[in-house]
């Protein structure tokens, strides 16, 4: 009997926070201020538990790692799942995770920072919960990004740096509970066999693993 091959797709709700881009070669840093509300003590983004209503004020620290001064651009951007099941945080990829309750429209609106050569400012960003909101999850990411102002000989147009770094916000609303089920839906095209994933639950699934097992019409394991 020939073995058949499965293919896994994960569907767009599956969420697994990872760093979208890498801070390498930036000329600031940023660093959350820890906070009690903060759940995963261990994790590199804002956690926290939060409640419906509340004004949640996220502070951090943004300095200039260069001997020259730079301006930096905070814009607060909705959190995304692309194919992959993955976080994102351009609005042009992918699925957005709650369109209704986006976190770039509760969240403080657009910061220009200026920082002398090795500088370091604070900077605090509030986002307002609707007080009419359940429980669930408001996800998003501050995405900062250098200000250049080298013009384009052509167009003679403001360009700015393509290397940025996102800092990811996750606020829980509710009790947070473990995810026992995923909804599954299998599709066949010709020998393969395709398995959709998808999160129903209004929370994140994180570190999501796959086993399979495929079986025969008498119950055989043959993969």
């Amino acid at each position: 009997m020939k073995k058949q091959r499965i293919l896994l797709g994960l569907v767009l709700t599956l969420g697994l926070f990872a760093p979208t881009v890498s801070a390498d070669g930036l000329p600031f840093a940023v660093t959350p201020q820890p906070m009690k509300a903060q759940l995963d003590k261990t994790a590199h983004y804002y956690d926290w538990k939060t409640h419906p209503g509340q004004v949640v004020v996220l502070k951090m620290q943004v300095k200039n790692l260069t001997q020259t001064t730079k301006t930096v651009r905070m814009i607060p951007e909705p959190a995304r799942t692309n194919p992959l099941g993955d976080v994102v945080y351009d609005r042009t990829v992918g699925q957005a995770i709650n369109s209704r309750l986006g976190f770039d429209k509760l969240a403080t609106s657009t910061q220009r920072i200026k920082l002398s050569a090795g500088q370091t400012r604070h900077l605090t960003v509030k986002v307002r919960l609707p007080k009419t909101m359940g429980n669930g999850v408001i996800a998003g990411g501050l995405h900062f990004q250098e200000v250049t102002a080298q013009r384009q000989r052509s167009q003679q147009q403001m360009l700015a740096n393509r290397y940025a770094y996102v800092l990811g916000v996750v606020l829980h609303t509710g009790p947070v509970k473990k995810v026992s089920k995923v909804n599954l839906q299998a599709r066949t095209i010709g020998h393969q066999v395709g398995i959709a994933i998808s999160n129903k639950a209004n929370q994140f699934v994180n570190q999501v693993k796959v086993t399979q097992t495929v079986k025969d019409a008498k119950g055989h394991v043959v993969h």
